[in-house]
């Protein structure tokens, strides 16, 4: 599992370097909030096209060949980002990231569930989603540094590099054997987990897409400084992944789930009021707590349901994708509109009708 780890970590960090070249570039290229937000839509049509055939696939045949492919394939469109002249071009490859994305995390992911003891799940999501975490946070600061010093085609090349560093480390992984959890799978309580997955996720885009074009564009922030908030606010979350799955492993993850859904939204609509970079900094903070709350409860409650753990992750990929495209894309035609603080106003609104949704529907056991 060291390797896998290993392994995650500098992809997550290519990504999360990449991710924050990504909108500011677009910017550069003439891109308004909206074409920004478009880059999330183009993430999510594949994914959510072939995100249960990816999962339904490695459960029949195993999850290592899956990854190692993932591991490669997102390498290369990292790389092909550097010869994006436009922003159609961006999208295009974007849309490529999402079908190569979602064929390598729905793998990772269940050969996380495959290797731990089910009374750790919660533990060992937040130990995968630590390492995730800790690259997709280093990422931004340097993917800043590198913008503002050697320019967008030169960062794209070398995350590139590092990405495919992390598939040669992905090489050395040993191939382990699928298993199913004990059961049938209860549609009942998958869905619910879903719905705070999709939260989760738009949260996560809205941070990545909007917020950096927001801190350069309105409050004046440097290339480096806006990379400088979204590691801030991925490190806090990816320290607390897996204390706060070791928490869910005790207490049950309900309680949990409810308590991030809550912060995300009272946060959200806090910001909407950020009008200098000390009260956005001061924000993103509870604001990434409670989105680190939701992830490895989530993950590890679905790995408990019953079924094959590959076609439930494809379920789950498939349906919190729509929050990879759906946030940035209305997000950013509301950012357009009415000004950025509307996107905040949206995803705070929709977490906390989410949260009074999860209140009935999330099992209490």
């Amino acid at each position: 599992m060291l390797r896998l780890m290993i392994a995650v970590f500098l992809m997550s960090m290519a990504m999360g370097g990449s991710a924050l070249v990504l909108p500011l570039y677009a910017s550069s290229l003439g891109a308004s909030y909206t074409e920004i937000g478009m880059l999330g839509v183009a993430y999510v049509v594949l994914s959510v096209i072939f995100s249960i055939p990816a999962g339904r696939a490695s459960d029949r045949r195993g999850r290592r060949n899956f990854i190692i492919t993932g591991f490669f394939a997102t390498a290369a469109v990292l790389s092909l980002y550097a010869v994006a002249s436009s922003v159609t071009w961006l999208i295009i490859f974007r849309l490529l990231q999402g079908l190569t994305e979602t064929v390598l995390w729905i793998n990772v992911q269940g050969t996380i569930g495959d290797n731990s003891a089910i009374d750790g799940r919660g533990r060992a999501m937040g130990a995968y989603g630590r390492s995730w975490g800790l690259g997709v946070g280093l990422g931004p600061i340097l993917g800043g540094l590198m913008y503002a010093t050697l320019g967008a085609q030169i960062s794209f090349l070398l995350w590139g590099l590092v990405a495919f560093a992390s598939a040669a480390v992905a090489m050395k992984i040993p191939a382990s054997e699928t298993r199913p959890t004990l059961g049938k799978t209860d549609f009942s309580q998958l869905y619910p987990l879903c719905l705070a997955g999709l939260i989760y996720v738009g949260t996560i885009a809205i941070i990545n897409t909007i917020v950096p074009v927001y801190a350069t564009t309105t409050l004046g922030m440097s290339a480096f400084q806006a990379g400088l908030l979204i590691t801030l606010f991925v490190l806090v979350r990816a320290v607390l992944f897996t204390p706060l799955g070791t928490i869910s492993d005790r207490r049950g993850h309900r309680p949990v789930i409810l308590a991030g859904m809550l912060g995300i939204s009272l946060f959200f609509l806090l910001l909407c009021l950020a009008s200098d970079a000390i009260v956005l900094s001061a924000l993103l903070i509870p604001l990434a707590i409670s989105a680190g709350a939701i992830y490895p409860s989530v993950m590890s409650a679905i790995s408990k349901l019953g079924g094959g753990l590959g076609y439930l992750m494809g379920i789950f990929n498939l349906i919190t994708s729509i929050g990879w495209g759906v946030f940035p894309g209305v997000g950013g035609a509301l950012a357009d509109s009415f000004g950025p603080s509307a996107s905040f106003l949206m995803s705070g609104v929709l977490a906390l009708l989410s949260t009074a949704i999860l209140w009935k529907k999330l099992p209490r056991s």
